[in-house]
């Protein structure tokens, strides 16, 4: 699945233990998970049954030539079914939940790349499902 969103000037990739996309256009600085903005995606039904049962789901965020990728699980549960979808460190799931026990949460995120995300330029995020 590809996610494509933008950078934001109040991006601040500081959570300890999410990282997240939002389909909203706007974020607050108190959102300090959030590393894109208007964000489009498309979910198959296809992939959602994959990403339920993956052993290993890795995203990759790409911007200005930076790249992270952060690794973690799907879980039977999950539905994709809000308006932003989170990356966690812990096995918690709602209805927002796009992978659990990543490897890493946003404030682990190369300086590089979160200031690449406070820029108004594009953001590239790859979901792959194993």
């Amino acid at each position: 699945m590809i996610i494509t969103g933008f950078g934001h000037k109040n991006i601040r990739a500081t959570h300890p233990t999410t990282i997240a996309f939002t389909k909203d256009k706007e974020v607050t600085p108190s959102g300090d998970c959030f590393v894109a903005v208007g964000c489009d995606w498309q979910v198959t039904p296809e992939f959602l049954a994959r990403l339920r049962s993956a052993k290993k789901v890795t995203v990759t965020i790409e911007c200005c030539g930076h790249r992270e990728t952060v690794t973690g699980t799907g879980h039977p549960s999950l539905t994709l079914a809000e308006k932003d979808l989170v990356i966690r460190t812990s096995g918690w799931v709602d209805a927002r939940t796009l992978m659990i026990g990543a490897d890493k949460p946003a404030r682990a995120l190369s300086k590089e790349l979160v200031q690449c995300l406070k820029q108004p330029g594009s953001v590239r995020i790859r979901v792959d499902a194993d």
